[in-house]
Order: C-alpha cells, then sequence, then structure tokens
C-alpha cells in the first residue's frame, strides 16, 4: 500500500541491472535511489521512476550510466505515480528519456538539474521528449549535453513551457553560444559544438543586480562579461 517505502543509497563500488528497475513500482509504494558515489549501472531493460507510486533519483555524486539499457532507458512520471530525477552531482548518462510522454493529465515528471551533468547520447528528437506536465528544471550549475547538434530541438522545448531555469549559477561554459532565453533574472545559453565537440550544451546563468554591472564596468575584461550577458 501507499505507506510501504523502499529506499536504497549507493555510496561506493556498483550495483548492475539487467532488467527494468521500478522506483515507486507497485502499489502506490514510495521509492528512491540515491547515489552519493560509486556507479549505477543498467544493461538491459529501463529505469522507470513513478509507476503507480512516487519514485525518485537523487545522485549527490558518482554515476548512474543507462547507456546499455532498452529504448530510452530513462523513463520519467510515464505512468501514475510521480516521477523526479535531481542531480546535485555526478553524472547520469542515458541513451536517451521521456518524462510525462504520452501520460496526459497523469503524475508528476521532473527532471531537475541543480549541478552535475545530464549526458544524453540519442542524436534526435526521439531521445529527449518530454510531454505534458513535464518540466526540466535548471539550476545552480546544472549542465545538460546532448549529442548532435540539437539546439533547434531544445529551442521547441523551451517553447513549449517544458523548461524552467529559476535559480541558475554564475559560471559561462564559453564565450559562444547559438540560442539563448532570459526569464528576466536568468539567462539559458545553449551551444553547439563549442563547450563540448559535438554536443549541444546547455546551462543557465544569473543576471547580475544593477550594483553588480555597475563594477563590471570598472574593468575592459568585465565589460566584455557585461556586453555578452545583455546582447547574447
Amino acid at each position: 500500500g501507499a505507506a510501504r517505502k523502499g529506499y536504497v543509497a549507493l555510496n561506493s563500488g556498483n550495483i548492475t541491472s539487467g532488467g527494468d528497475m521500478s522506483l515507486g513500482g507497485w502499489n502506490a509504494a514510495t521509492g528512491q535511489l540515491t547515489v552519493n558515489d560509486g556507479t549505477y549501472t543498467q544493461t538491459g531493460g529501463v529505469l522507470k521512476l513513478g509507476r503507480t507510486g512516487a519514485g525518485t533519483l537523487v545522485m549527490n555524486g558518482g554515476t548512474v550510466d543507462l547507456t546499455g539499457g532498452g529504448w530510452n532507458p530513462l523513463r520519467v512520471g510515464t505512468s501514475g505515480g510521480d516521477g523526479v530525477v535531481t542531480i546535485n552531482d555526478g553524472l547520469l548518462i542515458t541513451s536517451g528519456f521521456e518524462a510525462d510522454w504520452g501520460n496526459a493529465d497523469a503524475g508528476l515528471a521532473k527532471i531537475e538539474l541543480n549541478g552535475g551533468l545530464l549526458q544524453v547520447e540519442g542524436n534526435g528528437a526521439w531521445a529527449f521528449r518530454l510531454d505534458d506536465n513535464a518540466e526540466m528544471a535548471f539550476g545552480d550549475d546544472g549542465v545538460l549535453a546532448w549529442n548532435g547538434n540539437n539546439v533547434a530541438a531544445f529551442g521547441d522545448a523551451v517553447d513549449a513551457g517544458y523548461i524552467t531555469w529559476d535559480s541558475a549559477g554564475t559560471d559561462m561554459l564559453t564565450e559562444n553560444w547559438d540560442a539563448s532565453w532570459d526569464n528576466g533574472t536568468s539567462i539559458l545559453y545553449a551551444d553547439f559544438d563549442d563547450a563540448n565537440a559535438g554536443y549541444t550544451t546547455v546551462w543557465a546563468v544569473a543576471i547580475p543586480e544593477p550594483a553588480t554591472l555597475g563594477m563590471l564596468l570598472m574593468g575592459s575584461s568585465l565589460l566584455v562579461v557585461r556586453r555578452r550577458m545583455l546582447t547574447g
């Protein structure tokens, strides 16, 4: 029943799954996998977050490698339960993912990029599926790297309202970018091939406060940063 909870913490070593792994699987139970270090590897099947109950993957470090799994092996909230991925640090690498895909008006489906890296190896929109109420939220120093030139496809997801960036960091990953979006408090950047060769890289940077902008004018090198922020 809903009162049941299952928790796994990976602090070192390895966990390997050769078939489907469900967090929040049956009878509305809650499931959570926390990776602090070590490696979780999917060699077959998929990782499902939020089947009938709430399923959560939290990464504070380490690696989650789903590239050996099945089709789009990261499934977030694609059934009746709530699915949440929170990356604070570490690497989550997958051939593709689906969030709320084909699952209208069902559970929560959210991917929070607070730090670390989400690396998507599939080159094409099929590997980056957000639907219905799905959300990918960029915060602090979280980064997305998507194989191939997918700037336009990522822009489609921004335009559709699936992408948010409310608590951005401060570091620029490259002096060049191909697209940017301004929400009034921070700027989301998308670059192909400069920050990471062969990948579309996405990150968010907070817009400096007016007082900070005034200080930036004191140095020519900082002036370049200010101009880039305002005109990107």
